[in-house]
C-alpha cells in the first residue's frame, strides 16, 4: 500500500504530536524555507505547502476533521490492498493448479501426433499384411480415448477460491472517533462542534433508520450552483429517526456512511421549498428512509470516498502526494 503523504509529513511531526511541537516545527521549517532567506526556486512553493499544513493542524476543529478523514482514507486503502492481495493469491493458486494439467496435455498431444505419423507411414503395408488392420483399429480406439481423457482433464476444477475463504473476514474497521474527534454519541443527534447551516427556514427533513441494524453517519449536503457544501452532520442510531429542522429553501441531497460496513451512499437531489400563500407559509416536510437495499422512497447509489468528502472543507486532495508533498 502506498504511503499517504499528509500535513503531518509536511511539518515533519507525528500524527499525535501536541500543538506546541507542531508550532515549533512549523517555525523551524519556515526559517529554513522562507523565500527571504532561502534562494532556492522551490522556496515559495514549499512555504505555501507549510502554511497550508499549519493552517489545518493549528486549528483544533480543522485538525479533528482532518484526522477523521485521514482515518477513512487509511481504512479505504487497507481494504483495497487486502482485496488486491486476495485476488493475486487466487490467480497464483489457480496457476499452480493448471500447470500439471497443461504439462500432461502437452505430452499426450505429442504422443498423438507421433502415433498418427506412424500410422500414415505404414498404411501401405495393409495390402501386404491384413493382420495389421486389427492393430490399426486398436490404435484408433486408443487415440479416441486419449482425446476424451484430455477433454475431461480440462474441465474447470471446483475448488474453494481464496475469496471464498476470506469472505467472512472483517477488512473494514469502524472509525474509533466521530469527525469531531470525540467518541460516537450514544443517541441520535447532531455531532457537536459543527455549525448548523441553512437554518433560517421552516422546512423539516425526517430521516428514518428503522430498517437497519447499524448506525449511520449522515451529512445533509446543500447543492447550490453545482457547488456542494455540508450543512449538517448527524449520527442516526439503528432503529431510530432524526429530524433536520429549520432547513432553508434550496436543493439538497444526503450522503451517509454505514458504520458497520463502511459503505458510502448518496441520495438523489431533492428540493426544499417555502411559498407564501396569503397569510400562510407553505413549507416542505420531507421523509427519507435509509435502506441498505436500493428500494427506499428515494433513489440512491453507492459512491467512493472522494465523492463522500466533496461537500466538506477538506477533501481527499489534502492527502494527495501531488498536492501536499514538499
Amino acid at each position: 500500500m502506498s504511503k499517504i503523504h499528509t500535513h503531518y509529513d509536511n511539518l515533519m511531526v507525528s500524527s499525535n504530536a501536541p500543538d506546541e511541537v507542531i508550532r515549533a516545527s512549523y517555525y523551524a521549517l519556515s526559517k529554513k524555507f522562507h523565500p527571504d532567506v532561502n534562494t532556492s526556486t522551490e522556496a515559495s512553493r514549499i512555504m505555501k505547502v507549510l502554511n497550508n499544513s499549519y493552517e489545518v493542524l493549528s486549528d483544533p476543529k480543522k485538525r479533528k476533521e482532518y484526522d477523521f478523514k485521514l482515518q477513512l482514507v487509511e481504512e479505504y486503502l487497507k481494504v483495497k490492498k487486502n482485496k488486491s492481495s486476495v485476488e493475486n493469491d487466487s490467480i497464483k493458486n489457480n496457476s499452480k493448479q493448471a500447470k500439471p494439467i497443461q504439462s500432461d496435455s502437452s505430452s499426450k498431444k505429442i504422443i498423438l501426433q507421433l502415433t498418427k505419423r506412424v500410422i500414415r507411414r505404414f498404411l501401405f503395408i495393409l495390402s501386404l499384411e491384413p493382420r495389421l488392420i486389427v492393430v490399426i483399429i486398436f490404435l484408433g480406439f486408443w487415440l479416441f480415448s486419449l482425446n476424451d481423457e484430455d477433454q475431461i482433464r480440462h474441465e474447470p476444477v471446483n475448488s474453494v477460491s481464496i475469496q471464498e475463504k476470506h469472505k467472512d473476514s472483517n477488512l473494514y474497521q469502524k472509525p474509533e472517533t466521530a469527525p469531531n474527534g470525540q467518541d460516537w454519541p450514544t443517541v441520535s443527534g447532531y455531532l457537536s462542534g459543527f455549525p448548523k447551516l441553512n437554518n433560517n427556514g421552516r422546512s423539516t427533513i425526517l430521516i428514518k433508520n428503522i430498517q437497519n441494524d447499524s448506525d449511520f453517519y449522515v451529512k445533509l449536503i446543500s447543492n447550490r450552483n453545482d457547488k456542494l457544501n455540508t450543512v449538517r452532520h448527524a449520527l442516526i442510531k439503528n432503529s431510530e429517526e432524526f429530524i433536520f429542522e429549520d432547513v432553508s429553501s434550496g436543493e439538497y441531497q444526503l450522503m451517509y456512511m454505514d458504520l458497520n460496513s463502511g459503505n458510502l451512499t448518496k441520495s438523489e437531489v431533492f428540493e426544499v421549498n417555502e411559498v407564501e400563500q396569503g397569510r400562510q407559509l407553505q413549507f416542505s416536510k420531507i421523509n427519507i428512509t435509509l435502506y441498505k437495499v436500493r428500494n427506499g422512497n428515494f433513489q440512491s447509489e453507492s459512491i467512493g470516498l472522494n465523492e463522500f468528502m466533496k461537500g466538506d472543507q477538506l477533501s481527499q486532495s489534502d492527502f494527495s502526494i501531488t498536492d501536499s508533498e514538499i
